[in-house]
């Protein structure tokens, strides 16, 4: 799972690596091995080769330790050692973040805990410890006035058809197993889910929200990546993917955020930011609640965000203190909240409560079209066979077009025409719909969809499908076949760049006579944390350092400096080679070459 890194140097001096390797390369090699037990690397240094020396890390300092549940302990700290080892009981855990969730505990014990600080050798500090029991700071009255029932992710049950529409392909989700309880993983870049439960807005309640919809998950889980909670007025719960942006909202009173359907409200989260964004929404003279510091980037680790919808304006919230808030009033009497994740591969579903939402759904199933074809004077969007309308109550067309011309739309399906209810998105992007009933026609043995126009050639159709609302007592729909994931292990690869005399980042020529700075980065941001063996690095082949990282026990990041002297180089290319050699004999080795030349 992906994980942000935090920068640490193994010397003193700032550098920005950004872009800068050339070649990477993971070797199915594995280093030399001992027979049994974690792999060592011995200490070496090549004549004139220079590299720096690390200091003991400071030891952290406590932020807080809360409890997101009665079998939970969340403890954050504040430091800049590129990683932290955290120990109770007899458990371990390495990370490179500045906080840490432990679940599965018994809520009335007094758990232990201990975090120290792992410099890029090995060096650990002093331990920051903490004693606390889940019961003792499990707060719940975070869930007062919220309806039941919670949705819980937990095993595929959890995303029944008749409460969620999954607006992308369902091996997107996956089941991985935490402290006991198999919850439901984010497995692609880019996911979209839709609720179908509709949330009321209701009588204000002691914080004056009139409607509330909160998402518990441990995302983003890196840099670059997001997740939105967003409310949708009808019709536009029937956006398909990428319905909503969760690449990013503006959040800004005053322009609306073109990335949202008109009415909608979101909060995006990204690892160190959160933003209230809204589609064309009047604002209001209210004064909304400012954010209460900056967020602290910390993810991987679950929070309890909320999006708050006032009379007079939109807040977000994480864990109970506001990091967003916009003076915007919503229209809408009835919204869905729809869930979308940038960037989301390795983000972890716990729990998604509303206020306003003790409907129950109507069964519904849904039938996406991926092509379109023209035909007979008409768009052809698809087809849904007879056996799937037999239990229908009402069939819902929906198409996402482009268009900027304002004529008519009509949709067809199962030989009945009805004009499209056209919705503006962006000014170009419009979603057409039109409902059909179907509980007064025997059902055909197929029915088609179809979009009709005057002048089809001044619009494209993107996205479009069927909804089929079912009668109470319609079969219930397949749950979605969930795979079963686990954490992987991978060593992470070395970030290499080469600088000159002057501080310049990746030169192409080097003078003879002087000296390549290498630096490396190991395990700052990728993957979750592996203890390290060391590091190697080779000139033209032949090694030039070897680094044990285990001096108080095994590294899992760090920044690695290295000088090489140039004086008995040859005119021409040279390759320079580093590897990172993991602790776990399992797991391979991994590299990077950077090559320079001497003019």
């Amino acid at each position: 799972m992906t994980r942000r890194g935090r920068t640490a140097v193994l010397v003193v001096g700032v550098v920005v690596l950004g872009g800068a390797v050339a070649v990477l390369r993971r070797e199915t090699e594995l280093p030399d091995r001992p027979a049994s037990g974690p792999v060592r690397i011995e200490e070496f240094t090549a004549e004139g080769v220079r590299h720096g020396a690390e200091e003991p890390p400071r030891q952290p300092e406590l932020v807080g330790v809360d409890a997101l549940d009665r079998e939970s302990l969340r403890v954050d700290w504040s430091g800049d050692a590129p990683a932290y080892e955290v120990r109770w009981d007899d458990s371990v855990r390495y990370t490179t973040t500045t906080a840490v969730e432990i679940g599965g505990l018994d809520p009335v014990r007094v758990l232990g805990v201990e975090v120290r600080a792992v410099g890029a050798t090995g060096l650990r500090s002093q331990p920051l410890l903490v004693g606390r029991s889940p019961d003792a700071l499990d707060d719940e009255r975070w869930a007062d006035g919220l309806d039941e029932p919670v949705d819980r992710f937990e095993g595929p049950e959890s995303l029944d058809p008749r409460r969620w529409r999954l607006l992308v392909d369902q091996s997107c989700f996956g089941l991985r197993e935490v402290d006991g309880r198999r919850r439901v993983e984010i497995g692609c870049e880019y996911a979209e889910m839709q609720s179908t439960v509709p949330l009321r807005v209701g009588v204000p309640d002691e914080h004056g929200a009139i409607a509330r919809a909160v998402l518990t998950t441990d995302g983003p889980v890196g840099p670059g990546g997001s997740v939105t909670l967003a409310l949708l007025p009808e019709p536009y719960e029937e956006l398909r993917a990428p319905g909503i942006a969760a690449r990013g909202t503006t959040g800004q009173p005053g322009p609306s955020d073109a990335a949202l359907p008109p009415g909608a409200v979101a909060l995006t989260i990204r690892s160190d930011d959160a933003r209230i964004g809204f589609g064309r929404l009047p604002t209001t003279t209210a004064r909304p609640p400012v954010p209460e510091g900056a967020l602290t980037p910390v993810d991987g680790v679950r929070h309890r965000w909320e999006l708050r919808v006032l009379a007079d304006s939109v807040v977000g919230l994480r864990d109970g203190r506001v990091v967003a808030s916009a003076p915007v009033a919503v229209p809408w009497r009835v919204a869905r909240p729809r869930l979308a994740f940038s960037g989301g591969a390795g983000t972890l579903l716990d729990t998604l409560a509303v206020r306003g939402g003790r409907q129950q759904p109507d069964p519904v199933s849904e039938v996406r079209f991926d092509v379109t074809e023209q035909r007979d004077g008409a768009l052809v969007l698809g087809e849904v066979g007879g056996q799937r309308l037999r239990t229908a109550l009402t069939a819902r067309v929906a198409a996402t077009v482009l268009s900027r011309s304002d004529q008519p739309l009509r949709l067809e399906f199962a030989g009945r025409t009805a004009p499209a209810v056209v919705s503006d998105v962006n000014g170009v992007v419009r979603l057409a719909h039109a409902d059909f009933p179907l509980d007064d026609v025997d059902p055909p043995p197929s029915a088609r969809a179809a979009l009709l126009a005057d002048d089809l050639s001044a619009l494209a159709v993107t996205t479009s499908g069927v909804v089929l609302t079912g009668r109470p007592d319609a079969p219930r729909e397949p749950l979605p076949r969930l795979a079963e994931s686990a954490a992987r292990e991978e060593t992470p690869r070395p970030l290499v760049v080469l600088f000159d005399r002057d501080g310049r980042g990746a030169p192409a020529e080097f003078p003879a006579g002087g000296e390549v700075r290498v630096v490396a980065e190991v395990g700052l941001t990728g993957l979750a944390p592996v203890p390290l063996a060391g590091v190697r690095i080779s000139l033209d082949g032949e090694p030039v350092l070897a680094l044990p990282t285990t001096r108080d026990g095994p590294a899992v990041a760090g920044r690695y400096e290295v000088w090489l002297p140039t004086a008995a180089l040859s005119s021409g290319g040279h390759r320079v080679r580093v590897e990172v050699v993991p602790e776990d004999p399992a797991l391979a080795t991994t590299s990077s070459e950077r090559t320079f030349v001497i003019v």
